[in-house]
């Protein structure tokens, strides 16, 4: 598989394409949620108050949105 050629793991894989975003109230109520998360999986969750995350959005969306429309991608 294409995996085993690169040597990468598969689980690797779908732990970051499933990737939770969790919004919180405040930071005490993230860091409440984020010790609530096994310490394996808390490297593959983006956890923040709404101010945050919205922040996180907006740099996701200006990173990738060149890429997208450069690929020629389309929603159906």
């Amino acid at each position: 598989s294409y995996c085993d050629a690169i040597g990468r793991d598969p689980a690797t894989i779908e732990r970051t394409m499933a990737a939770p975003v969790i919004v919180a109230g405040s930071a005490a109520e993230a860091e409440t949620a984020l010790e609530r998360i096994p310490p394996e999986r808390r490297p593959f969750v983006a956890i923040g108050t709404p101010e945050q995350m919205a922040s996180m959005l907006k740099d996701e969306l200006t990173r990738w949105a060149p890429i997208v429309k450069a690929s020629g991608a389309k929603v159906d």
